[in-house]
């Protein structure tokens, strides 16, 4: 009789851990590629695989098509310490717009980079100054990028 309480326990315990297991799985997202409508928990490994992409360019995908999850704060006094500075009373009120720059991908060759600032992505990564004359044929061959974000809000 002992026993089959035993089993019983062991039974529920197992059932219980499951279900934990469940609730801590990792989140799928969206495939970057226009026209797939893959949903994965490892993107990389999927443009790898599937899409034949190189190691770097399947590894800087998330950060280009801002699909990493952004930190948040657990509560307002972990945000405040250190360093990080307080709201005054007078700018709590107000709500200061956020600059709608285009994210624009770096012609160089070999420079996977996808920044709102290309003119000193280009002066402080790839050290060229603005007298040169790679550095203005660069930002007129530079591109603007789109998330999918982006492409499903606009459409």
């Amino acid at each position: 009789m002992a026993n089959t309480d035993k089993k019983r326990i062991r039974k529920e315990k197992v059932k219980e851990n499951k279900k934990n297991k469940k609730e801590g799985k990792r989140a799928k997202k969206p495939c970057p590629v226009p026209h797939c409508d893959a949903r994965v928990v490892h993107v990389p490994k999927h443009l790898r695989n599937v899409h034949k992409w190189t190691t770097e360019s399947s590894r800087a995908a998330l950060t280009r098509s801002k699909l990493r999850k952004k930190y948040v704060f657990v509560s307002q006094e972990t945000a405040s310490a250190g360093n990080r500075r307080r709201k005054r009373k007078d700018e709590q009120g107000k709500n200061p717009q956020k600059p709608n720059r285009r994210r624009k991908l770096c012609p160089f060759s070999g420079c996977m980079v996808v920044t709102e600032r290309l003119p000193q992505h280009l002066q402080r990564k790839l050290k060229l100054k603005r007298e040169d004359a790679r550095y203005n044929k660069i930002l007129s061959l530079a591109k603007s990028f789109q998330t999918i974000q982006e492409v499903n809000v606009r459409s």
